[in-house]
């Protein structure tokens, strides 16, 4: 891989109540990266031009619950969330499942009896909400050649949180609340966001805002998802409000190659490509680290 070198640029603007707003050039995939040169034009453009709100596009957004776990989403999840290896995560929830706590964790399929959906949902109603329970039940499908011999990793019972485990290790009691939070957020209602977006034209450049404000906190007031960018709530804007410039920021970047497989990325992929079975991924994982074909 031969990396190449790019830049990227940004301001920051400050609105009349002296709130900093930040505001990135829109790149699209097929534009050529931006050279130093184009980059140090940009900037000169933004010093000399008045800088005021052109667009500015409000709509309401959606997200849904993800499914409850199945053996390859709980290694990703924990993984991420709980920094636990595939062999370690197995290991822990052998350790739940003995206890009695949860439901078998080799599985490949994210369907729910109906007790369990009906156990959920009278927890969200005498603990969360009446306001958090969904009409119906959610229903959730496997993929096509998913063999279906077990439903998904949940609890035992949903009533049980990790305060009422007794004698369980700081490991365990950490991956249950992983999977209780999942599981009852699968029967949860959608978030409901604002989102918002400014743009500022320059020349033939434009740069935009992005944030958004939440109208229903919905399932993530039981799991909260990853932040990504464009969370942040930008203080009230109006089309044709001026700026005022505060800093621009230049950065020397240079494209990276394909990262290499993390645990969590590899049973994705495996999973993706059908190779192996829930079952299997610990495994695979753990004989390619044994025989040192990886390190």
């Amino acid at each position: 891989f031969v990396p190449k070198e790019f830049w990227a640029i940004s301001m920051s603007l400050l609105n009349e109540d002296q709130a900093s707003i930040l505001f990135t050039l829109i790149r699209k995939k097929s534009d050529p990266l931006l050279s130093e040169m184009e980059a140090r034009n940009i900037e000169r453009l933004i010093e000399n031009n008045p800088l005021r709100i052109d667009e500015i596009i409000k709509k309401p957004i959606k997200i849904k619950p993800r499914p409850p776990f199945i053996t390859s989403t709980l290694q990703q999840a924990a993984s991420t969330k709980l920094s636990f290896n595939v062999k370690r995560t197995m290991r822990v929830a052998q350790k739940l499942y003995e206890a009695g706590y949860i439901t078998y964790m080799r599985t490949d399929a994210p369907s729910l009896s109906q007790e369990s959906i009906q156990d959920a949902r009278n927890y969200i109603n005498d603990k969360v909400g009446s306001n958090y329970l969904t009409d119906s039940p959610r229903i959730y499908s496997s993929t096509e050649n998913a063999q279906e011999a077990h439903e998904a990793i949940r609890p035992t019972n949903a009533f049980m949180t990790v305060d009422d485990l007794m004698n369980q290790t700081e490991e365990e009691k950490r991956l249950y609340q992983l999977i209780w939070q999942q599981y009852i957020a699968s029967q949860m209602p959608d978030a409901e966001y604002l989102s918002t977006s400014a743009k500022i034209n320059i020349d033939k450049y434009t740069f935009s805002a992005r944030g958004r404000e939440v109208i229903f906190d919905g399932f993530t007031k039981i799991s909260q998802p990853i932040k990504s960018d464009g969370d942040d709530i930008l203080p009230p804007l109006s089309e044709g409000d001026a700026l005022n410039l505060s800093e621009i920021k230049l950065e020397q970047k240079f494209t990276k190659p394909p990262a290499r497989f993390s645990e969590a990325a590899l049973v994705k992929e495996l999973e993706k490509k059908g190779i192996g079975r829930p079952s299997t991924y610990a495994n695979i994982i753990s004989t390619i680290q044994d025989r040192g074909y990886v390190e």
